[in-house]
């Protein structure tokens, strides 16, 4: 028997002593491996608005590539969060999110930790495009068993194994041998039919490498599993400044009435300094009253705060002369929760500038591309009920 069909014949495990057959296991780890990370952007876009609060931080949204990040953009529009992390008006603005939250902080997370976060993330919901894509690039690397993982939580996983006999004399069942480092397999299996079988396993108190060999086929499938990590405390994952300096197409055009909102990641509790600076234009020549606020949410108590206006609540826009062009609010203080905070532009009302006549809904204000939002903790500072 050559040193190939007998590295099959033992179902990869390591009992030869030959040279070969250790680099035959390697190179079958390293596929099952790769064809996981290809379908890591899939488990992003099931699971960034879904996982848990106290594991949904920054050291999850750094392993979002460029590419998931503007297909989640597209889909959930420029107010989207991705576990936890504000979208921004750019990637990079993205980051910018990212390492405002992150400070001078070290940590991270592998991606065998990653994936484990996010499987608690999957529901029946959002569980299918996930496993579409590992079935697809399972079937690419012609293999008949794998292991597909279905749910997570605190103590349990469970994966949906695939078998898929390849000719007529494959059995069906098939018998398999499992491994889980030092842990128990008695419950698993022994034998699995064609089509899917749930398996579920505890979760450990370390990371092992829970593998399914189905020898009779010269086949296996390994994923790598771990603990639940230690939530952060709330100085490490909350934001305690937050600035906004670019709009993303399609900016928000609006009449009499509208608003539009930008979001902030969640935020420390404090005092903060708030700085807001908008030049926006018109179709018309046009006066027009506006607000200013910032929209806080904590323990589902949602707050409209008004910031004081530089220079009052009504500006004119293309008009040689008049009132000032801006809307303005420059180093108010405000007191916020822990939580969610928005900045926010209401449109009170809009009149021609020639006449000032009607019922103040002559035009439209459109929001320009840069902009000054900016807010700033000035210390740690419970805030008043």
């Amino acid at each position: 028997m050559s040193t190939r069909n007998l590295l099959l014949a033992l179902g990869g495990v390591l009992l030869l002593g030959t040279q070969p057959a250790i680099c035959e296991t390697q190179l079958q780890i390293t596929a099952v491996s790769s064809f996981i990370k290809d379908c890591d952007s899939a488990l992003v876009r099931a699971t960034y608005n879904k996982i848990d609060f106290q594991f949904s931080d920054w050291r999850l949204a750094e392993k979002v590539d460029e590419g998931t990040y503007n297909q989640i953009k597209t889909d959930a529009g420029a107010n989207a969060v991705i576990y936890g992390v504000p979208v921004g008006a750019s990637y990079s603005n993205f980051q910018e999110n990212i390492k405002s939250l992150k400070r001078d902080r070290q940590e991270s997370y592998t991606s065998e930790s990653f994936r484990n976060i996010s499987w608690t993330g999957l529901d029946p919901n959002s569980v299918g495009p996930y496993q579409d894509c590992l079935k697809a690039a399972a079937v690419a690397a012609r293999k008949s068993i794998v292991l597909l993982p279905e749910r997570a939580t605190a103590t349990d996983i469970s994966f949906k194994l695939f078998y898929t006999p390849s000719g007529s004399v494959a059995p069906n069942p098939v018998p398999v041998k499992w491994t889980i480092g030092e842990g128990s397999v008695a419950s698993l299996p022994s034998k699995v039919p064609a089509g899917s079988t749930l398996i579920v396993v505890k979760r450990p108190p370390r990371e092992v490498t829970l593998a399914v060999n189905a020898i009779a086929v010269g086949d296996s499938d390994s994923v790598v599993l771990t603990p639940l990590p230690k939530p952060l405390p709330p100085e490490a994952r909350f934001a305690s400044k937050c600035e906004i300096t670019a709009i993303p197409d399609p900016r928000p055009t609006l009449a009499k009435g509208g608003s539009a909102s930008w979001a902030c990641p969640t935020m420390l509790a404090g005092n903060y300094i708030v700085t807001i600076s908008i030049t926006p234009g018109s179709n018309i020549p046009a006066r027009v009253g506006y607000a200013l606020d910032i929209v806080s949410s904590s323990g589902g108590v949602t707050k409209t705060i008004g910031l004081p206006l530089t220079s009052g609540n009504i500006i004119d826009i293309n008009a040689e002369a008049g009132l000032p062009h801006v809307f303005q609010s420059i180093g108010g203080t405000i007191s916020l929760p822990q939580g969610g905070a928005l900045f926010q532009v209401s449109i009170g009302w809009i009149f021609n500038h020639c006449c000032f006549s009607g019922d103040g809904n002559a035009g439209v204000v459109t929001i320009p591309p840069n902009v000054t939002m900016k807010m700033e903790r000035l210390e740690a500072v419970k805030p008043q009920s």
